[in-house]
């Protein structure tokens, strides 16, 4: 995704990247071996060990440390650590989504519902969840899964009606016509029980830097 900026919502250190990251997949154990160093480090095994159901503080040291920041070759080097970082954690949580399927077989799926397909598709999207819904280019969709040009999270105590509602006329109007306009669109599905929705969906808003995209809040002004 172009323009990535790791400073955005609190997410001011590698370990609070990691820290949002395992909220969204689980333990930090289902983790890949692209982050794993991190949370084998001292500062991630702190985070680690508090963020298995929500994202907790954690101390800037960031912002503390004043000094460091004087040194501005000490700011660009760390700037694009983050960024590394935060890019390296984005291809892991969609990586590790429960159901990643193309949004044209999604609503295939959802559309015929007397085949058996759509049956069981019923019983795995009835259940509270987050989703991603990524658009990429054209004729793009390769092992970089963070390559996106534009990115929806949502979540509700129904995914499956919750995901039906952000493709619609009434939902999300970047989703809307990216999926009316057929273009390559992808789902990634995080299923989790009712009480985890906020947290869960907060987490990834902050990792898929959904707010910088089609999450941005509306200017009403």
């Amino acid at each position: 995704m172009a323009g990535v900026n790791a400073y955005v919502k609190g997410l001011k250190t590698v370990a609070q990247i990691i820290g949002a990251a395992t909220t969204v997949v689980g333990a930090a154990g289902t983790l890949k071996d692209s982050v794993q160093p991190v949370l084998d480090s001292e500062e991630g095994k702190v985070v680690a060990g508090k963020t298995k159901g929500a994202i907790v503080g954690i101390a800037d040291k960031a912002i503390s440390a004043k000094d460091s920041f004087l040194d501005a070759r000490k700011v660009k080097r760390e700037e694009r650590d983050l960024a590394k970082a935060l890019k390296e954690a984005q291809q892991t949580v969609l990586v590790n989504a429960s159901r990643s399927i193309p949004m044209k077989d999604y609503l295939k799926l959802r559309g015929n519902s007397e085949t058996a397909a759509a049956v069981i598709s019923a019983g795995l999207f009835d259940s509270p969840g987050c989703f991603a819904i990524a658009t990429y280019a054209k004729f793009d969709f390769d092992n970089d899964l963070t390559d996106y040009t534009g990115v929806y999270v949502g979540a509700g105590p129904n995914v499956g009606d919750a995901i039906d509602f952000a493709c619609s006329r009434a939902g999300n109007p970047d989703v809307y016509a990216d999926v009316k306009y057929e273009q390559n669109v992808h789902l990634y599905v995080y299923p989790c029980t009712a009480d985890e929705l906020d947290t869960k969906k907060s987490a990834l808003e902050d990792l898929l830097q959904a707010e910088q995209s089609y999450n941005a809040p509306i200017n009403e002004g």
